[in-house]
């Protein structure tokens, strides 16, 4: 379980998660790691966090979301639920992650989405 809070202020944003990351293995034991990075600036108006699994193909979502960022480097928060699922599903895995991308438009009005690689985005009221 995961726990990612966001919070639109008058002056800003506030974003937090937790860094446990839960691993279930096959014989249903249970461990858990800290530290996990589940929170990611995109830029100055626009932060990313994310929740399910932690890693896909191998690498973690913070890789991931490293990669994303150097081939959209500057897109609007309106374009970026829909290029984070499509990047995540090239990725040609089965993974299920989920994110929450926060921040403003161009018109400094908050916006927020749920986007899901395995569900429908939603965008947040």
């Amino acid at each position: 379980m995961s726990l990612l809070v966001s919070v639109f202020l008058n002056d800003g944003i506030i974003m937090a998660s937790d860094s446990r990351t839960t691993f279930t293995h096959k014989d249903k034991t249970v461990t858990y790691q800290d530290g996990t990075h589940k929170l990611f600036v995109y830029n100055d108006k626009i932060a990313i966090s994310t929740c399910r699994n932690a890693s896909v193909n191998g690498q973690t979502n913070e890789f991931h979301f490293n990669n994303f960022k150097e081939k959209y480097p500057n897109e609007s928060i309106h374009k970026i639920p829909k290029l984070l699922k499509e990047y995540y599903l090239n990725l040609k895995s089965d993974c299920d992650v989920a994110f929450f991308v926060v921040g403003y438009d161009s018109s400094n009005k908050p916006v927020g989405y749920r986007v899901y690689t395995q569900e429908k985005n939603e965008r947040l009221s």
